[in-house]
């Protein structure tokens, strides 16, 4: 037995009064750490003295984590961190936008106005430079805790997250770290905050979708400026920071902007007003009907026969220009999807060329579809998008469908999914290319369409930049558009799980939580399910008797709720904005303010505004946090934050004005040019 000195006895003391307190604190601050460990006992991990350096150290099956050296271990690995990320350095992540904003609209000239003001200039500003605070850190593990203790002692951090998803390390560091101490500063300082998310969280998917939430709530300073350390560098972190890494680049495609939320809210007034149909809930004797999902990717060729062979026993549904390659092949769907409110849609279903068949098979799509779109169809069915505008204007739990979004495939899925459909089969839906050159499957318009906008979808070799696994364990390229598409079908498989399975007979993209058939496979189950179909029941109750609408009397009133919550915010906004000083840390203290009411407060009270306006104000607070960023000098650093916060604020008036000017008018399809005119073209 080792005798201990006074010095050594009263560090174990300390330990113990140290862990009281820590519970304590968190009994207070963080209520569901105090339940979860204040009865705690370690089992596979111990906290003891080190006798020959004098610190506590974590073991594991005899051995110390940190090699016997925990304080060192934790000063290394913030050295490490430190040569990359301290005040001075140049640093990459999301680039500055220095253009991009080229629609002839009110939103996007309003950013082009403001970029064309910033002193920073692309060529001479091409990196971004570390301010002396830390806007969001993020750590990766715990343990002891040391390195976090360090390095929240020495620097001035505005957001931290904590995850551990090892809760006997968390519960080792309540040995170790005084936590109400490192807390202190965020709980003092509204600008401030420290979020913990602890283990264990066996499903990753799960542990990753928290940390993503917590990331999201801090758009632009995620993703600009959030750092992270892993801890030990264990595996389960580098494969978190390797996930949040690959979804930045899906996260960042999704923003939207006020010019396309208004154009689609135009188009829904439009089609409200004459009375298309919306959708109601299904019926249980429908959801055995297999449902066949075809996109446009090149592997549909390989299944076309399949689908030929079992057409009478499913629901065939084509999304948008797949009706190209099933009109090629003499096969006709029986119900035709369309999620796109830009103009191209009704270019690439005039190239059809056959508008009397065209016109035979139902439609359905959002309420955003151009109105003339719906035009070229007999019946029409349309639903909401449950994170627009348009649903919290107009929609609830029958008619709203979520993750929809941002490809036709996906508002099929996510529609039928929504129906209760027991079996969901896809056809050319390959997310991804094999060869950036046979990118859509034969028929496609794609191939010999003249039209700029179709003709730019075929030259993917430049856009398909991230790299993602074939279903064959092949590697393959996709453009983020698609790599978003696929996340969401892997979503909505896991939301869906207990009702639906998603069967993958594509020979694309391998997606997660779907079930990929390969053609024997397929044959045998479409033989297991049987030969008995009720799609043509389905489509008369669903569609062709359906008589649900909106009444017009309501339109004018809900949007009038709408335009006086824009008002609100809007003033919110400025007054934010106007209180703010004009240097670095204050801009940042502000953004991250603004971005956090955007997602704690006006995300959770009224869902649908909050998508309708996040991204519009996410661009403007991306701009002058991004330019702030590459600017060296102080003064004219305080004097371009001054320029962002006049310009924003005459953004954010104007557009509220703007609103007005379109929600207000008459909406006649015969004489609104937004009915025929698109995005791209003034207004």
């Amino acid at each position: 037995m080792i005798d201990l000195t006074d010095s050594q006895i009263n560090v174990l003391k300390s330990s113990d009064k140290r862990r009281k307190d820590n519970l304590n604190f968190f009994k207070d601050f963080q209520s569901k750490i105090y339940d979860r460990f204040k009865e705690y006992k370690l089992n596979k991990y111990r906290v003891s003295l080190n006798t020959k350096l004098g610190q506590l150290d974590i073991y594991h099956d005899g051995k110390s984590i940190y090699a016997d050296r925990p304080v060192s271990f934790a000063k290394e690995e913030l050295a490490d961190f430190y040569s990359k990320y301290s005040e001075g350095m140049h640093f990459q992540t999301l680039s500055a936008p220095f253009g991009g904003y080229t629609l002839p609209r009110f939103f996007h000239q309003r950013c082009s106005q403001l970029i064309n003001k910033s002193p920073a200039k692309r060529g001479t500003h091409s990196s971004y430079i570390m301010p002396n605070f830390y806007p969001l850190m993020i750590f990766h593990g715990v343990g002891a805790g040391y390195h976090v203790q360090e390095f929240l002692s020495s620097n001035n951090v505005i957001n931290c997250l904590l995850i551990e998803n090892n809760e006997e390390l968390f519960a080792a560091s309540l040995y170790t770290v005084d936590w109400k101490t490192l807390c202190q500063p965020f709980i003092k300082d509204k600008n401030k905050n420290i979020h913990f998310i602890v283990g264990p969280i066996k499903d990753e998917h799960r542990l990753f979708a928290y940390e993503f939430q917590y990331l999201s709530r801090h758009c632009p300073l995620y993703p600009i400026t959030t750092f992270l350390i892993n801890h030990r560098n264990e595996e389960i972190y580098q494969r978190l920071t390797k996930k949040v890494n690959e979804d930045t680049t899906a996260f960042t495609t999704v923003w939207g902007h006020y010019d396309d939320e208004i154009y689609q809210l135009n188009n829904c007034l439009h089609n409200l007003t004459l009375s298309h149909k919306i959708i109601r809930p299904n019926k249980p004797e429908f959801i055995d009907t297999p449902i066949f999902i075809i996109g446009a990717g090149p592997s549909l060729s390989e299944r076309i026969e399949h689908i030929k062979a079992y057409k009478e026993n499913a629901i065939i549904i084509s999304c948008g220009t797949a009706i190209h390659s099933l009109h090629h092949h003499d096969i006709k769907p029986d119900l035709h999807f369309e999620l796109e409110s830009h103009l191209v849609t009704l270019s690439h279903l005039k190239e059809l060329g056959d508008d009397e068949w065209l016109s035979s098979i139902p439609i359905i799509g959002p309420t955003q579809l151009p109105p003339r779109v719906f035009q070229l169809f007999k019946h029409k069915l349309m639903y909401f998008k449950a994170e627009s505008s348009t649903n919290f204007l107009f929609g609830n739990k029958d008619t709203a469908i979520i993750r929809g979004t941002p490809t036709c495939t996906n508002g099929a899925i996510a529609l039928f999914l929504h129906w209760g459909f027991k079996n969901i089969f896809l056809f050319g839906v390959d997310m991804g290319y094999k060869d950036t050159s046979n990118h859509h499957a034969k028929g496609s318009i794609y191939y010999n369409t003249k039209d700029k906008v179709l003709l730019s979808g075929a030259n993917v070799g430049t856009e398909a930049t991230v790299s993602i696994t074939s279903i064959h364990g092949e590697p393959m390229k996709t453009k983020p558009i698609l790599y978003t598409a696929k996340r969401t079908i892997e979503t909505c498989a896991i939301l869906y799980q207990k009702t639906s399975t998603i069967y993958n007979c594509s020979d694309g993209a391998d997606m997660e939580h779907t079930t990929w058939l390969s053609e024997v496979d397929f044959s045998v189950k479409l033989d297991k399910l049987g030969s008995k179909s009720m799609k043509n029941e389905f489509i008369e109750y669903e569609i062709i008797s359906n008589q649900c609408n909106i009444d017009k009397a309501e339109i004018q009133s809900r949007i009038e709720i709408l335009e006086s919550n824009l008002h609100t915010l809007g003033q919110h906004i400025i007054s934010e904005i106007s209180k703010s000083k004009n240097n670095l840390y204050d801009l940042t203290c502000t953004i991250n303010n603004i971005s956090r009411f955007l997602e704690m407060q006006l995300k959770p009270n009224l869902p649908s505004f909050y998508f309708f306006i996040r991204g519009s104000i996410w661009h403007l607070l991306y701009i002058g946090y991004s330019h702030a960023l590459m600017i060296n000098s102080n003064e004219e650093c305080g004097s371009w934050i001054d320029t962002w916060k006049s310009e924003t604020t005459e953004t954010i008036n104007g557009l509220i004005k703007h609103f007005s000017s379109i929600t207000n008018k008459k909406h006649n399809i015969n004489t609104d040019p937004w009915t025929w005119i698109s995005t791209e073209e003034p207004e």
